[in-house]
């Protein structure tokens, strides 16, 4: 049993919000792709695909989403801007002294959208209804360059090809919060091939690693002084500079209703906290990081 790597440039055709948590009456975003968010859109993509009739039974997705989790792996996706063919990811590091740096990312490429419900006889706004969207925007604000979001996906290779067919999914894909009214579209710009010496993110070495006779995953090793770029579980021995957050989600259970369930990861460093020791992490369920010790 092998792994295959590739990086996934998607190109953002309209705006994206990744729920990030109310203040007042605007809806935060993140600033980044989780990896709950990708495997909810390939998993929601696929079940759709693979199915002659409308897609209504949760038990199909359920199927599928095992599907996804057995066979492949993958990374955050950021948002980046194409420079001479090579992409530069942009990440707003959420602490300490990259204030600045927060600033500038937020200039580039946060914006928001208003809205409220209408009282249409009393032509105003109807109480307590008004809200504002964050998201990311298809185009940066300062020079309105094209953001593309750039991530990496592992598929388990059996037989020579992956039991998953990921990568026709991705080029009818749609992320994150308010679809409904158009956002999330993404279209491929690229699935290239990577090789084990190849970094991801020009920062980041991986291999693939047995952890049990009929099991394997994927481990990043990350340096001193390097950034985590995807939530990762709290471990004692790890030492680690940054935030930290419960990570929690709203899942469709067979049993239950739309987000009825609440699904909790764990306590979780945020990324862009910073390493201060050399070590491996492990990728886990929706791209989540685990100290490898």
């Amino acid at each position: 049993m092998t792994w295959r790597a590739y990086q996934v440039v998607f190109k953002l055709k309209s705006p994206l919000h990744i729920g990030c948590g109310k203040v007042g009456n605007v809806q935060r975003t993140r600033s980044y792709v989780t990896g709950r968010v990708f495997w909810g859109a390939l998993t929601m993509r696929l079940t759709r695909d693979g199915t002659d009739e409308p897609a209504t039974d949760t038990k199909q997705y359920e199927c599928y989403g095992k599907k996804v989790d057995d066979n492949l792996a993958f990374t955050y996706f950021y948002p980046a801007i194409e420079s001479n063919g090579d992409y530069k990811v942009k990440v707003k590091w959420p602490w300490g002294s990259e204030n600045e740096n927060e600033s500038l990312f937020r200039r580039c490429f946060l914006s928001s959208y208003a809205s409220t419900a209408l009282v249409y006889p009393q032509q105003a706004a109807e109480e307590g209804l008004l809200h504002e969207v964050e998201f990311i925007s298809p185009r940066t604000l300062d020079e309105g360059k094209q953001v593309y979001l750039v991530g990496y996906v592992f598929e388990k290779i059996e037989k020579e090809e992956c039991a998953v067919k990921w990568k026709e999914a991705c080029y009818r894909l749609q992320m994150g919060g308010e679809r409904g009214y158009g956002w999330g579209n993404v279209a491929v710009k690229e699935i290239k091939k990577l090789t084990e010496s190849e970094k991801l993110f020009n920062a980041y070495t991986w291999t693939s690693e047995n952890i049990s006779s009929e099991n394997s995953s994927i481990v990043i090793q990350a340096l001193e002084n390097s950034r985590l770029l995807a939530h990762t579980k709290t471990k004692e021995k790890l030492l680690i500079q940054g935030e930290i957050e419960p990570l929690v989600g709203r899942e469709w259970k067979v049993a239950n209703q739309a987000g009825e369930s609440v699904a909790f990861s764990g306590l979780c460093w945020t990324p862009g906290s910073m390493v201060k020791q050399p070590s491996t992490f492990v990728i886990q369920k929706f791209g989540i990081w685990k100290f490898n010790d």
